[in-house]
């Protein structure tokens, strides 16, 4: 398992919620995995996506997920 986080916040976020969890770049998250679960707010959603595809880093066959905070728990 690993969680990718491109601000220091993020980052600090990860650590705190996800102890002992691999930070790493985004990319190599999506490559590494069979099911990525992409938690942006929903305004960064295309391009965080395009990023990803371009890169190579999403697979045939694997599952990806969108996560938004934007109303809350």
């Amino acid at each position: 398992m690993a969680a990718a986080g491109e601000s220091d916040a993020s980052r600090r976020r990860i650590a705190a919620l996800l102890p002992g969890v691999r930070i790493a770049k985004p990319s190599a998250v999506a490559k590494a995995c069979g099911l990525l679960l992409l938690t942006v707010p929903g305004d960064s959603l295309a391009s965080v996506v395009s990023m990803l595809a371009a890169s190579g880093a999403l697979p045939t066959g694997q599952v990806v997920a969108h996560s938004s905070g934007r109303h809350g728990l």
